[in-house]
């Protein structure tokens, strides 16, 4: 029973995990300078001293559930900042994507890009 329980738990974690993932993989993504690399640093380390705090009486009331569950939340406020950083930056001037000029700076690096990945990818075959 307690297998189960873990398991069940373990599977709400791996949601939880695989949005965290997506989440800050696009954050790091459009992040442009270090002070945003540093307050998403910053959120992390606060996300951090929490499950710091939650995880040791989780796991003295619910065991190896209790980990889990201490871990799913950490995910989970790591994608609610995410999602945040996101929203910010998409009303933003910066994030707002209107004029054909930078429609056609964002295809142009994106063809930069491309030829760079195939070119590695053929050095390396």
């Amino acid at each position: 029973e307690k297998a189960i329980a873990a398991l069940s738990a373990f599977c709400m974690y791996t949601a939880a995990l695989a949005m965290n993932g997506m989440t800050e993989a696009f954050v790091y993504g459009i992040a442009q300078s270090g002070d945003e690399v540093g307050k998403l640093s910053f959120a992390h380390a606060c996300v951090g001293g929490i499950f710091a705090l939650i995880a040791p009486p989780l796991v003295k009331s619910r065991g190896t559930v209790g980990l889990v569950l201490a871990n799913t939340i950490s995910m989970a406020q790591r994608s609610i900042y995410s999602i945040y950083f996101a929203t910010m930056f998409f009303s933003s001037e910066q994030g707002c994507i209107s004029n054909s000029q930078n429609n056609g700076q964002i295809a142009q690096a994106r063809g930069k890009d491309q030829k760079q990945v195939m070119q590695n990818l053929t050095r390396l075959l």
